[in-house]
């Protein structure tokens, strides 16, 4: 579960990049580092991160195309 500073991060990282671009003078053409951002969790990323989401999805998918191909095969 997250914390309530899990969800201040995006606010913070959003007011450090705009200190930052006032300091640096950054234009909208200018590349920022991503060691703007520092590391994106402290220790390793949670199980949720690393879990592979899209694998159900992807065969959920397979099984939908394969079901409307035999639905609509000219062979029937």
């Amino acid at each position: 579960m997250g914390t309530v500073g899990h969800l201040a991060a995006p606010a913070r990282a959003f007011d450090r990049l705009t200190r930052l671009a006032e300091k640096e003078k950054w234009t909208d053409d200018t590349p920022v580092p991503p060691t703007v951002f520092g590391p994106m969790w402290e220790g390793a990323p949670p199980d949720w991160w690393t879990d592979n989401i899209l694998s159900d999805l992807l065969n959920e998918s397979t099984i939908e195309t394969e079901a409307h191909d035999e639905s609509t095969s000219p062979l029937k």
